[in-house]
């Protein structure tokens, strides 16, 4: 984040956001306000509401419920009760229609109906009825359905008629005293045997379809354009409402069922505001009806409840907007004088970063910026001096580091060779040890041989031919044996560059015959060596002749003598042959390996002359590569030392 933005970000944290957080408090305060005022009207409507539909309903059950009580149904035949029927069906106008039922839920008369309705209508109601329910306590209520006929809702009601009920009440006796005085008349033995038959029938029940159009015509009047008002079953069905399209639309929907499961629970009337899952925000009042377990609902959309705090909300932005205008362009004008001393300076400090130590800033005012700026200057130049010291001083240590590293690892090569040296000398001269008695019998038998059989035979030319690959055996295990028993010597000083100029007039025609120009730098007053000389010129003179096979069509050869440091003296061997391949430079001084093509060499000379070296407590060291010539470095102390090199 910019400095800039964070500057603008702070004038519209102290300018706007107060002003926001304000308005947002007073929009919320609104809307408690609205909540309560126009939530608490709507929550007096729905309990009125409420209560109204309770009382219907709960007037059709009791009026069912007395007509049982008052008209003796168990003591009457089937013709009276069709005739007795009429008489609470027409004093119950919620009644749709009603119908008495035996123990086996068969009407015992036909059922009497408000008005002429089909069969299968008749059927709906019959398999609503709670007959069962009914026979077991007396009264039961039915779960509420929609006539396909009309799309009203009803809602069944059912009531067991005893069959020990008592004989008729006073009032209903002088309703009816004509009747029963004309039934006097008919004779009371077939009335007596009539009361007989209907109570061995057993329990009937008289059951009502109580319609709700009354409910419907009530939530209607509370419906406006912006409300919706509806009755919802325990199980979140719909009971009534004024528009079922648009009731089913509405509350066809979790938020409902759960508001009426609380409104149920609680047994209260309850305020709520709460969003569907179409998006839309309802202000919400609920009242219970305790009796039926139902809930009505009267709803009204969020927008239309809360127009007063939503025009307050649009205020405040519209406010907002120009507080918000206002600081970004008083934002802009204070950064701008900010933020571009601020950016250089943080440009020279990423080039610092970078490493560009000789980047500066301009110091164009006298205030804190300028001040800062002017430190950071003195800072970079600080960082240059150090950066100077520093990287001189890894330099040097970088090449110290090297230098150690490479005298180690050539101080480990030089021990591991001589181990394995060592190992390898010490198994040949067991070897040699064991083969000389043999060959000296061999070569003996050979010759007695010889001379028993005549010359120029081809047994004499067989055995001849013998006799000489013995006789080489026994030099090459003699001189084995004596480059294992090196003797020993007993050190004297002399003049190195007289020993190497030695080696070379021993080597001379080796060298001559391989057409090798040799080449020797020699400087005057070397420092003189302590050792054998004589062992010294003839590893020097092996280095030669080394070197000379490297070169079997001739080459250039060149031996140089120097002092590195005083109290040591370097002897170097270069020749322009064919150079070793690097998976080989580590056996070159093994006993018996050997690099070039000619059965007859043995591979013992660089042997010896690591051997030679060991023994002046010197170092060997070698360079080469394919096609560039091969450079041997020997490395000896001087006279005044004759402790190891390292």
């Amino acid at each position: 984040m910019s400095f800039r933005t964070k500057i603008l970000l702070a004038l519209i944290a102290v300018g706007v956001a107060p002003a926001l957080a304000m308005s947002v408090l007073s929009w919320n305060a609104n809307r408690e306000e609205l909540v309560s005022t126009v939530g608490g009207a709507q929550r007096e409507v729905a309990e009125e509401a409420a209560r109204f539909a309770d009382g219907y309903v709960q007037q059709a059950i009791d009026d069912l419920r007395r007509a049982v009580d008052y008209i003796p149904f168990a003591q009457l035949s089937r013709d009276e009760l069709g005739k007795v029927l009429a008489i609470p069906f027409r004093q119950m106008p919620a009644l749709e229609s009603v119908a008495v039922l035996d123990e086996r839920a068969d009407a015992v008369v036909p059922p009497m109906v408000r008005t002429a309705r089909l069969q299968a209508h008749l059927g709906t109601f019959a398999e609503r009825i709670p007959f069962r329910a009914a026979l077991e306590d007396g009264l039961a209520v039915g779960a509420p359905w929609k006539d396909d006929a009309d799309g009203l809702p009803r809602l069944a009601v059912a009531v067991r008629i005893d069959a020990s009920e008592p004989a008729a009440t006073a009032e209903f006796a002088a309703t009816e005293s004509a009747a029963s005085e004309r039934a006097a008349a008919e004779g009371a033995a077939a009335e007596s045997a009539a009361a007989e038959s209907a109570a061995a029938e057993g329990p009937r029940v008289i059951a009502g379809e109580v319609s709700l159009a009354a409910l419907v015509h009530r939530l209607e009047e509370l419906s406006r354009p912006d409300r919706v008002a509806a009755l919802i079953a325990p199980d979140g069905a719909l009971v009534a409402s004024a528009s079922s399209k648009q009731a089913a639309g509405v509350m066809d929907d979790p938020a409902w069922t759960g508001l009426a499961h609380d409104v149920t629970r609680d047994g209260t009337a309850k305020v709520q505001a709460l969003g569907t899952r179409d998006g839309r925000e309802w202000l919400a009042a609920a009242a219970p009806l305790p009796e039926l377990g139902w809930t009505l609902v009267l709803a009204r959309p969020a927008h239309a409840a809360f127009s007063a705090a939503e025009r307050v909300a649009r205020y405040v932005i519209y406010w907002a907007a120009i507080a918000l205008v206002l600081t970004l362009v008083l934002g802009l004008f204070v950064s701008r004088g900010i933020s571009r001393p601020v950016g250089a300076l943080s440009a020279a400090a990423e080039a610092l970063r970078a490493g560009d130590y000789g980047r500066r800033v301009e110091v164009a005012s006298k205030d804190e910026l300028g001040s800062l700026a002017a430190t950071f200057n003195a800072m970079a130049e600080e960082i240059a001096r150090r950066d100077r010291e520093i990287r001189a001083f890894n330099d040097e240590l970088q090449r110290r580091v090297e230098e150690k590293s490479a005298e180690l690892q050539q101080a480990r090569d030089q021990i591991e060779r001589s181990r394995r040296l060592e190992g390898l000398v010490s198994l040949g001269a067991g070897l040699a040890h064991e083969m000389n008695n043999p060959l000296t019998s061999v070569l003996g038998i050979l010759s007695l041989v010889k001379d028993d059989i005549p010359r120029g035979t081809p047994n004499a030319d067989l055995l001849e031919v013998a006799a000489q690959d013995a006789a080489r055996i026994a030099r090459i295990v003699e001189r084995f044996r004596r480059f294992v028993e090196q003797e020993t010597f007993a050190p004297e000083r002399f003049d190195l560059g007289q020993v190497v100029k030695d080696a070379i007039a021993l080597a001379r025609p080796e060298l001559d015959a391989a057409k090798v120009r040799a080449r020797a730098t020699l400087p005057e007053g070397a420092h003189p060596v302590s050792g054998d000389p004589k062992q010294l010129a003839e590893a020097i003179r092996q280095l030669l002749l080394n070197s000379a096979q490297a070169m079997p069509e001739g080459g250039e050869l060149s031996v140089q003598l120097s002092e590195p440091e005083k109290g040591a003296l370097k002897l170097t061997v270069s020749d322009t042959g064919e150079g070793i391949p690097e998976a080989l430079r580590e056996r070159v001084f093994d006993p018996f390996f050997t690099t070039k093509r000619d059965s007859a060499r043995l591979g013992l000379g660089l042997t010896l002359v690591h051997r030679v070296v060991q023994a002046h407590h010197g170092r060997i060291l070698l360079e080469s590569a394919p096609g560039k010539g091969t450079t041997v470095t020997v490395l000896l102390p001087g006279a005044a030392g004759a402790a190891h090199l390292r």
